[in-house]
């Protein structure tokens, strides 16, 4: 062990007690939006929300974050997606970088559904003859393996119509160039 003077020994516990001081003070200043810092106001910022090259409702959200504030969090971002989009798109889960004019530009994705789907157009006949009515089920996503539609979910029950006895070829899924369509054959209740 060496030897080391009273003096040496203050001055390296001195160095020490300013480095946790210092690392003290810059954690109070980590720029986190959701703080407030006493003394200064907060800002605005202007959040646009974007699907492609378009705006989402052609304005940005507007919302109040802490004056020193470099970012806005996920979370934040999040929360203020608009309505009407929020069911069907969701942004990258990180914070988010506040522009100089006080901007921040969120670019959405369409949510992954679970399976891929395909949307069939429902065409309904009694015998030969197009049937239709507002009543009716017209489009239907199925997953983009199926060959057949769950007859079930068109709703028959609640029309003026059922399905037709002896149909077995009802709801063969079909194309057409790029369309899929299905026949279903009904006949009135």
């Amino acid at each position: 062990m060496s030897n080391i003077s009273r003096r040496q020994f203050l001055k390296g516990a001195g160095v020490a007690t300013l480095a946790v001081a210092a690392a003290g003070v810059l954690a109070g200043c980590s720029n986190v939006p959701d703080k407030p810092t006493p003394g200064v106001p907060d800002k605005t910022v202007h959040i646009y929300y974007m699907i492609g090259v378009q705006p989402v409702n052609g304005e940005p959200v507007e919302i109040s974050v802490n004056g020193l504030a470099t970012y806005v969090t996920y979370e934040t971002i999040k929360a203020n997606i608009p309505a009407n989009v929020a069911a069907d798109y969701d942004c990258a889960k990180k914070n988010y970088d506040i522009e100089k004019d006080g901007t921040v530009t969120v670019k959405l994705q369409k949510k992954a559904s679970a399976k891929p789907t395909k949307t069939v157009e429902i065409r309904y006949y009694e015998g030969t003859n197009p049937v239709g009515g507002t009543e009716l089920i017209y489009s239907l996503d199925v997953d983009e393996e199926a060959t057949v539609v769950n007859l079930s979910k068109l709703g028959l029950e609640k029309t003026d119509y059922k399905l037709a006895d002896g149909t077995e070829n009802s709801g063969i899924i079909k194309t057409e160039g790029k369309k899929f369509y299905a026949e279903v054959f009904v006949q009135k209740k």
